[in-house]
């Protein structure tokens, strides 16, 4: 179940609504150039660090170059080696690259750690040999333990949470070579009792970890996460988010999977999604899709899929692994995966949920669409409307190959779909041609455009302000035109949701040229953030044509509120 990934476009420079944030992943063995980090930081959201201790030393530069890049430790979660990298303290001698002594390891200190089969003998992972020994998650002094060390990554290093490999819903479903004996009762471990555990262990991290994010790799694919809801959703009760390292197929698969089982990844992200988590979708390559034309369409094909169940541009995370042979790792060092410019796609929010049509299945967004075929055959359909693909074409209806998609750009205030509408245009789509609203296309010079600077009030210190540009979705004649402005807090502290209450809402005349706008938030929503240390705020934009028609866009605004 290890993941190397690579999550997508960062908002610290992005204030729209992207189709997914990037996600990397990576091993650094020595220190990784500037060049690297700046490639990370520039275009990433997520990165998920397993480079001891030259990860650890980076973190501070990496926040630097873009205070909202959220960084990780990577650490297995339940299972301990007998060169664990530990905390400073834990061992009784000072430490070598964070690995203690010989006999100042877990596994030599504390045997009653461990978790063992019915002869007696040591449960091992089977992904790393004897190497991984899987320890006992509802232990008091290895939850202690582990408790500390989240507390310790995040206090010395500022890393923003951790990210928890090798949490499985239940023995059976694991990558163990034994079945474990329970040490409460004697005999082998229940999948009802081993998800209370789980979750028991995962409270206590997230406890320590407080406001950071406590991300789980768990849900494996669709069909694992249906056989095991009842514990997955135990878990996510508890965790920011999870990732699903199989979402549309494994590397080793030699055969798309069944619409059955394609739809059961789908619904499994809507359901993540639909508890306000993180859901990160996964998807490696096959050996077949070792070319970059065969990688392109499976790319595209896994995200519109992925978006199909995903929730709000805020909570959407996804990654697409190209093919490596003889298992390597492509992210052993560097700067992890190349960002895949679809992620960048300005979709905005999810106007509703996903429906099918003949044998396609479509979703509506603020500002496009996503259709996807997971058939065995080619199949094609009517918009019903105009929309520009992400290649940069102007259509009205499209023909899919067998497991291929597209993601489509609203042209005017939205095309109409056989299952919906999306409902307006969020502005120019990086990659894609077309510059939003048809009544509006032009060279810009008759459109508002807007320097919008908000003030959060900071105690004890000068108030800090935020400013973004976005273009105007009105279009001033001799007379101003008037745009509604409402300013939204979607999360605080990058994992807590805050309900929909914390919205303010102002009108603004524009005129040509650029419109300065200054907004000083309400008490209310101060009182939302507070305490955060970041947040996501969605600036939207609202306003009615001369005909009548009702024009709609949004950026999303990535605040640091504390620290650097």
């Amino acid at each position: 179940m290890a993941l190397a990934m690579t999550l997508g476009a960062a908002d610290a420079r992005a204030d729209a609504a992207p189709a997914a944030h990037g996600v990397s992943k990576v091993s650094w063995s020595s220190p990784p150039s500037t060049a690297d980090l700046q490639y990370i930081a520039a275009h990433d959201s997520m990165l998920i660090t397993d480079g001891y201790p030259v990860a650890d030393s980076e973190v501070a530069t990496l926040h630097a170059m873009n205070p909202a890049l959220t960084v990780l430790p990577y650490i297995n979660a339940l299972e301990t080696t007998g060169a664990d990298h530990v905390y400073p303290g834990w061992c009784s001698v000072p430490m070598t690259d964070y690995v203690c002594p010989a006999g100042d390891t877990i596994v030599a200190q504390h045997p009653d750690w461990e978790l063992r089969d019915a002869a007696g003998d040591v449960v091992y992972d089977r992904a790393c040999g004897t190497s991984c020994v899987v320890m006992d998650p509802a232990n008091p002094g290895y939850i202690a333990y582990r408790e500390q060390e989240m507390q310790w990554y995040v206090d010395t290093y500022g890393y923003d949470g951790v990210f928890l490999d090798q949490i499985f819903p239940s023995p059976s479903t694991s990558t163990y070579d034994a079945t474990p004996i329970d040490p409460r009762t004697g005999g082998p471990y229940t999948a009802t009792a081993w998800a209370q555990d789980v979750t028991t262990f995962l409270s206590g991290m997230k406890q320590a970890l407080g406001s950071r994010l406590l991300i789980i790799n768990s849900l494996g694919s669709g069909a694992e996460y249906a056989a095991n809801s009842a514990a997955e959703d135990g878990f996510l009760s508890v965790a920011d988010g999870a990732a699903e390292e199989g979402f549309i197929q494994w590397s080793t698969d030699t055969a798309p999977r069944s619409v059955a089982a394609w739809l059961q990844d789908v619904q499994s992200i809507a359901a993540v999604s639909s508890m306000g988590k993180l859901a990160i979708g996964w998807t490696d390559a096959t050996a077949s899709q070792a070319s970059a034309g065969a990688a392109d369409q499976a790319a595209r094909y896994s995200l519109a899929s992925y978006l199909l169940g995903a929730g709000p541009a805020a909570l959407r995370y996804f990654n697409f692994q190209d093919y490596v042979p003889d298992g390597g790792d492509p992210c052993a060092d560097g700067a992890g995966q190349p960002a895949d410019p679809d992620w960048t796609i300005e979709l905005g929010d999810p106007a509703g949920p996903f429906y099918q049509v003949g044998s396609l299945y479509e979703r509506d967004f603020t500002a496009g669409k996503v259709i996807v075929n997971p058939t065995d055959s080619a199949a094609g359909a009517a918009l019903g409307g105009a929309y520009t693909t992400a290649n940069g074409a102007s259509v009205t209806s499209v023909d899919l190959e067998p497991q291929s998609a597209e993601i489509l750009l609203a042209r005017g205030s939205g095309g109409s779909g056989a299952g919906g509408s999306a409902a307006g245009a969020s502005g120019t789509a990086r990659g894609a041609a077309g510059t939003g609203p048809a009544d509006h296309r032009s060279d810009g010079t008759d459109r508002a455009r807007l320097r919008v600077t908000i003030r959060f009030p900071a105690a004890g210190r000068p108030a800090r302000l935020r400013t973004i540009r976005m273009p105007g979705i009105c279009r001033p004649g001799r007379r101003r035109c008037t745009e509604t402005l409402s300013v939204r807090i979607l999360r605080a502290g990058r994992h807590r949701s805050v309900g929909g209450h914390a919205v303010q809402t102002r009108r603004e005349h524009l005129s040509r040229g650029v419109n300065t706008v200054r907004i000083v938030l309400r008490r209310d929503l101060l009182r939302a953030i507070r305490g955060s240390r970041r947040a996501i705020l969605r600036i939207s934009q609202s306003c009615r044509t001369r005909r009548g028609r009702r024009l709609r866009a949004s950026r999303l605004m990535h605040v640091r509120l504390s620290g650097s």
